[in-house]
């Protein structure tokens, strides 16, 4: 696998974003300005992009958020986004961050408890979807 950091929105990352959150799972809204100022990471299998997420520092609490992550749907299963958790979190620490938030889909909160995530506080809904933020020292 060979992973590609950009400080914008590469299309690579747009065109799975679009595909995995806007055509299979129905959200409208995937982009905003977060986009703008995020860290992007790609990862390319073979040459072909597979999986992304960005990393986000929040403005108002000054922490990371590790989000918009995703893994092609032929891949999944295939330790693809345990990986770019991981890459990611080196990439994080490399920032001198030494813990990670994710405000993830509750369909996803097991995946993210198997890599070392903890859920807390109260179940939101983000365009009709089930969310829970979740965090990880690193």
């Amino acid at each position: 696998m060979e992973y590609k950091i950009y400080n914008q929105l590469p299309e690579e990352a747009k065109a799975l974003r679009i595909t995995v959150f806007v055509d299979e799972q129905g959200f409208q809204e995937e982009f905003d300005e977060a986009d703008n100022g995020a860290v992007h990471i790609v990862a390319f299998d073979n040459g072909k992009p597979v999986a992304t997420c960005r990393i986000v520092k929040d403005g108002i609490d000054n922490r990371i958020i590790l989000g918009r992550i995703c893994v092609s749907k032929e891949l999944r299963g295939k330790s693809i986004g345990f990986e770019m958790l991981g890459y990611a979190a080196e990439r994080i620490k490399e920032m001198g961050e030494n813990e990670i938030y994710i405000h993830s889909q509750y369909q996803a909160k097991g995946f993210y408890e198997k890599c070392g995530y903890t859920a807390f506080g109260e179940l939101e809904y983000e365009q009709d979807c089930p969310h829970i933020w979740m965090k990880k020292s690193i």
